[in-house]
């Protein structure tokens, strides 16, 4: 459990690679994950404002301390 919560606190949320698409004129982001509990791939498509939403979420609150 360490080990995976180092990892996690160590790294970006998400790799730029995982971006699959970006267009500017409409501002939709293509991005996919992998489900480790199915092991399936999963696109999704949405508008640059909810994509930034979902990407924010796991940024720490201010003076939070992400050491175990």
């Amino acid at each position: 459990m360490r080990k995976l919560f180092s990892r996690y606190a160590g790294r970006c949320v998400m790799a730029e690679n995982r971006i699959t698409e970006y267009n500017k004129e409409s501002k939709i982001v293509s991005c996919f994950y992998n489900d480790h509990k199915d092991e399936k791939r999963y696109d999704i498509t949405d508008n640059v404002i909810d994509f930034i939403n979902r990407l924010i979420i796991h940024i720490p609150n201010y003076h939070f301390l992400t050491i175990w």
